[in-house]
């Protein structure tokens, strides 16, 4: 009698006949925009808490997130774009991850929710990394109106963050910022112009 071993099947097997065959579309429009604003109140603590850690243990900022900061207050989406890999695994990739095993052990999904936040958030970073002041009329209907939520952060708040890394260490909202205090709103070395 010959015993037959447990076949295994490839990862890409795998993610079709679980994750793929559970993805269903629907045009399901304000919830996904409720999606979004979760995942971004989520991200935001997760964001805080990692980015704040970095900060705080010496080692793991220089050989991870000081790069990030060498541009000092000069900050453009291109030349704080760059980042170790590892530093933006943790403070972001590894949070999305967690959401996209979420919506899988959810059951059916829809990928319109995936879409609404990956357009937001990176509409946000991109903005919060331009380097100048940008209008609430653009940057609340490009977060898909995330940032229309009160205590919501503009550019300025990261911008701070640049110029001051021991302030403003979250991403979307400033909540996390005023309950640690760390939150700032001006600097002596900020610089607006009209």
């Amino acid at each position: 009698m010959r015993l037959h071993s447990k076949s295994r099947v490839p990862f890409f097997l795998f993610c079709r006949q679980t994750y793929f065959y559970n993805c269903r579309f629907a045009l399901e429009i304000k919830e996904a925009l409720l999606f979004t604003w979760c995942v971004m109140v989520l991200h935001d603590a997760h964001f805080f808490l990692v980015h704040t850690a970095m900060h705080y243990i010496k080692p793991i900022y220089r050989k991870l997130h000081q790069i990030h900061h060498n541009c000092g207050g000069d900050i453009t989406v291109f030349n704080t774009a760059y980042s170790e890999a590892l530093d933006v695994g943790l403070c972001i990739s590894l949070f999305y991850v967690m959401v996209v095993l979420w919506l899988n052990t959810y059951g059916e999904w829809n990928p319109l929710y995936l879409g609404f936040v990956l357009f937001a958030i990176n509409n946000v970073h991109m903005m919060g990394h331009c380097g100048c002041t940008v209008p609430i009329w653009i940057y609340g209907p490009t977060s898909l109106g995330v940032l229309f939520t009160p205590g919501s952060q503009g550019p300025l708040h990261h911008y701070l963050h640049h110029v001051d890394p021991r302030f403003n260490r979250a991403l979307y909202f400033t909540w996390c910022d005023k309950l640690a205090g760390t939150y700032l709103d001006t600097h002596p070395k900020l610089y607006v112009t009209k």
